[in-house]
Parts: structure tokens; sequence; C-alpha cells
């Protein structure tokens, strides 16, 4: 820090009501550059300004839309100058984290095929989700400690680190190790600029820049397929890891020259705990202190060994392996070992268990866990459908993903203006799972084998769903939680969309697989070679006739059905949840 930078020390007042209670103090230093606070009150006799604020403990009941005070607090921000090229910036890293995944479906199979080992193919996916969701929930609390730029670059190194190794490498586990270090840093690359614009700019004004995240997230998903696919028929798979690591640089150039935001740090939450004095940010040393090693530890030890048996179980080992049985247990006594480390040992705890607690924090997390699950049953789905029903090809397929692409970002370029404009994100919450499920049932009732173009639209609406509740739900963590909290509760939204997904994709399988068996079996009982062979390759289907292939397809639609259905409920419970939710005006 410059010798003649000024301090900002933001202190707590305790108030007397019970919407209130004391927080800690936060040290801040300023940049005249990005005043991410209001105007503070200046001493003349010092070259500190101290501002009082008052926060609500959340904890308390408070009846929906009440105007509570203790909340109002970050809407007293300006945009620091320069925003939108900020933003720009900071969408880069966003783009390339969203881009990956697309990326590596599109050619998992040449990488594979080029060791020899097409059966390890699914890990290079599998491999990259796990160390995302196992690192996802460390970032809102490392960025309390270490500021939110650090954390960002640490996550641009990490994944550039992990591309270029798996650019450069000459066997199979070295690709697989690249992707477990890519992912370490991809779920960092989008959940701490959510945080910076959370910090950054107006609470009335978060949903609506947020939308750009939405934006740039499904572009990256949409065009990292094709453009993955493009570079390894023309120059190798190689360059779809290694073009990403300059992008990954250059973000990690600009974010480093241009992103001046002043070094946030919240002091520690428990007694005991060193902390910086004098309106100083604590050394080096002490804020390693503060890491909850332990609990970092066995947090991601219980997340990996749910998530790992939810990804094999069904396609590489059937759900009754004692593996898979040994992981399930495992997972849940590591997290009753959590609990007590959280509560009992921890003087810092890496995730506060006591925001479980919290109607305005749970329900939001469930109700995206939910939708995530249905859209992405729905996105697994409408492709094979249209393989198996239209005998389209993979990439023609792909094209009727797009009205629920563009219903996406349109939902969050809505919900973004309108929570903007009203303060209000619980009827967006309730009308995205409405309009999320009717997407669903219209599927699972319409979609029979001989579905017209228009029918095929049914998905916008799923789409449109997504994206409202992406940027409510969001809305809903930064409206019921000080600043201090506010990183840590959206790295659990965000972990909990993650795991929505990755239990979809099971789901979708598992459903699509034990529906259509069934239902062949009982059209087809002299032909179980027929059957097996239509379930393990959807393009032998084209090769049937008569009875044989429309049996096939009727089995099939019977499970996209059954498939689309489940989304529905999984809709129809988070639009029950989201009437539930207690709505704070700020």
């Amino acid at each position: 820090m410059k010798p003649n930078s000024p301090v900002v020390t933001v202190t707590e007042r305790t108030g007397k009501s019970k919407s209130r209670s004391s927080h800690d103090t936060l040290v801040q230093h300023a940049s005249e550059r990005t005043p991410l606070l209001g105007d503070p009150t200046q001493d003349p006799n010092s070259g500190s300004a101290v501002v009082e604020r008052e926060h609500d403990d959340d904890s308390e009941d408070t009846e929906a839309g009440s105007n509570d005070e203790a909340l109002l607090n970050r809407q007293d921000k300006t945009k620091p100058a320069g925003f939108l090229g900020i933003l720009a910036l900071l969408l880069i890293g966003v783009f390339a984290a969203n881009a990956d995944t697309s990326l590596v479906l599109a050619t998992y199979g040449m990488i594979s095929s080029e060791f020899q080992s097409l059966g390890s193919a699914s890990w290079l996916l599998t491999a990259y989700m796990l160390a995302m969701c196992g690192s996802q929930p460390l970032y809102g609390k490392l960025s309390n400690i270490y500021g939110r730029k650090t954390l960002l670059l640490v996550a641009y190194t990490l994944f550039a680190v992990g591309c270029l190794l798996c650019g450069v490498a000459r066997s199979m586990p070295v690709v697989i190790l690249g992707r477990l270090i890519s992912g370490c840093g991809g779920s960092g690359m989008t959940s701490v600029v959510s945080f910076l614009i959370a910090d950054m700019v107006p609470k009335r004004e978060v949903a609506s820049y947020r939308s750009y995240v939405n934006i740039v997230t499904t572009v990256g998903r949409s065009c990292g397929g094709p453009l993955g696919g493009w570079l390894a028929e023309t120059i190798g798979w190689r360059w779809s890891f290694l073009f990403q690591v300059p992008v990954t640089l250059l973000a990690i150039v600009l974010v480093g020259w241009r992103l001046h935001v002043p070094p946030v740090v919240f002091p520690a939450s428990t007694a005991g705990t060193t902390q910086g004095t004098e309106g100083q940010p604590a050394e080096s040393g002490s804020r390693l202190k503060r890491i909850d090693f332990l609990g970092a530890t066995v947090m991601c030890a219980t997340i990996v060994t749910f998530l790992l048996p939810l990804s094999m179980g069904g396609s590489s080992l059937p759900w009754t392996h004692p593996l898979l049985l040994s992981l399930f247990a495992a997972s849940n006594v590591l997290a009753v070992l959590f609990c007590y480390i959280e509560l009992r040992i921890a003087r810092e705890p890496i995730f506060p268990l006591p925001l479980l607690a919290r109607r305005d924090v749970i329900l939001p997390y469930a109700i995206l866990f939910l939708q995530n699950i249905a859209q992405t049953l729905m996105m697994y789905g409408v492709p094979l459908y249209f393989q198996v029903t239209r005998a389209a090809s993979p990439s023609a397929a792909g094209f009727y993903l797009v009205p629920a692409v563009v219903g996406n970002t349109v939902g969050g370029l809505l919900t973004g203006a309108y929570i903007q404009r009203a303060a209000r994100y619980k009827l967006p919450t309730i009308v995205g799972t409405q309009v999320a499920s009717f997407c669903h049932m219209m599927t699972s009732l319409r979609w029979t084998g001989n579905t017209s173009w228009l029918e095929a639209l049914y998905i916008f609406p799923g789409g449109l769903g997504t994206g409202i509740i992406h940027a409510s739900t969001f809305m809903a963590i930064t409206a019921s939680t000080s600043e201090e909290e506010l990183a840590i509760a959206g790295g659990g939204l965000f972990l909990s969309g993650n795991f929505g997904s990755l239990l979809g994709v099971t789901l979708a399988s598992s459903v699509i697989h034990a529906v259509t068996s069934s239902v062949a079996n009982q059209r087809l009982p002299d032909r179980p070679d027929v059957v097996a062979h239509a379930l393990a390759d959807v393009d032998y289907i084209q090769s049937l006739t008569g009875r044989l292939r429309e049996a096939i397809v009727d089995a099939y639609v019977a499970g996209f059905r059954s498939n689309f259905g489940l989304a529905c409920i999984a809709c129809g419970i988070s639009l029950v949840l989201s009437v539930m939710i207690r709505e704070r005006r700020f």
C-alpha cells in the first residue's frame, strides 16, 4: 500500500432491535479509482475514514417484503469508474471456463483413442467436475481472507497450468491430472467474478450485471463444442487445450493490470484468532492461520466421495457394486466428521454450518439444485430424442437445443432488469419455476415421436426459466447475507447448482436406460440381442426396419417422456419452495 493511501475502517454498530446484531470490523484499503463504498466521513486528524453501518441478523425472523434498514448498507455503493471495461475483462475468464466443458465433450473420443484408453474417456469430464465441486466452497472463505483479486488470479493460474498439462501430456493419466487442476481453477473463474460484481455495484444492480455473466456462460458452453471439434480436426486435439493457455494468460495480465479493487480483509469471526491491528490487514502468516485446513480437506473428501459413485453408477459399475456402496458410506462418515470439525474444532470454519439453518439461504440452494437437475435432464434428453426419432446426426440434434440457450439468455437479462427496477426477487423465482414446469410438462405429454418444429420450441421456456432462476437465487443470497457472508454463501449456491447438474446427468442416463430397456423387452421378448444393441448404440436403430424399429423407437420415446416427467416433478417441487422464500427489500 502506498504511504499516503487512505485506510477505510468500517465498523459495525450494535442495534437494540432484535433484527440487528454486532458484526466484526471490516478493514478495507480504499482506492480513488474504485470507490467500492459510499463516500466516507473523513476524520481530519487522521488518514482514515470511519463509517458506521448496521447489519441485519438473518437468524431472526422478519416479515416478507420488510424494508430492513440493516440490509441496505451495500446500496450506498457507487460503481467504480470504467466498470463496464472491468466487467468485460473479467468475462474473458468466464468464457474460457465454460467453453472448456463442451470443448472436451467434442474431443474426448479422439483423446482417449490416441492413448488407447477409450474406457477412461469419461474421466476427462468427470475429473473436471469433481475438482470443480470439491474446490468450489473454498473460494468464498479464502477470498474473504486474501481478497477477491488474489483468488481470481490463483484460479486463472490453476486453469492455465491444467490446460497446458493436458496439451503436452504423453499419457492418459497425465491428461486426467491436468483436468483435475483445470477444474480447481475453473470453479473460481465464474464464482469469484460474481462476488466481485456484488462487491462493486449497488445491490439493486447485481442481478443486472450478473446477467452478462450468464450470457457469456451460455455462449461459452455453446461455442466450446464446435470450436473444439474444429481445432481437433484441423490441427489436433492438443490445441483445443493449448489455445486456452494464452487466452487465460491474457486474462491474468489484464486483471493484474486493470482490476484495481481495494483489498478487502474480513477479520476472524471467532475470538482468539489473529487479526490485523490499527486499521491494517493481518499479516500473511496470521492469515494462513485463519484457514481451516482440516475442515477444508474433509469437506472436499466428502464432496468427492459422494459425487464419484454418482458419476460411475449405472455406466462404469452397477449401483450395487461394493466400491460404490463403500464410497457412499465413506461420504456419510466424512459428512458427520466435517460437521463435528466445523462446530467443535475449527476456530474459523471454512463453511459456517449455521448458514444452512437460515431459510433465506437454504431455499435458494434447494431451488437452484432442483432447477439444474431439471435443466440437465432436458439438455441430456433432447439431442438423443431427435437422434432416435428423426435419425438426426449428433451435430444436427445439438441445434435443437438452441431455443433453450436463447431462453436462458433472455431470462437472465429480463430478470436482471426487473430486479434493478423493482428491487424484488421472489416473484421472478416463482415465475421462473412455473415457466420451466410448463416446458417439461409439455415435452413429457406432447413429444410422442412425431414432433413438429413448433413443438420443438417447448424447450424455450425451459431455458427461460433456468435463466430467471439463476439470476433470482443469487440475488436472494446477496440480499440476505452480510458482506462477509456473501462469498461463502455464494460459493455454496454455486456448489448446489453443480451438484444438481451432475446428479441430473446420472438420473437422465439411468431413467432413459431403465424405462427403454423395460418397454423394449416387453415389446420384443424374443429379441434380447436387438434390445441390447439398440441400448448400446443409437446409430444401430437406423439400420432396423419394420416391427423391430417401431418397437425400439416407441421404447425410447417412453424413456424420454419419463425423463421429461421427472424434470417436471423437480420443477414442481422448486415451485413450492419458491413460494416459501422470505423476500427482503433493498
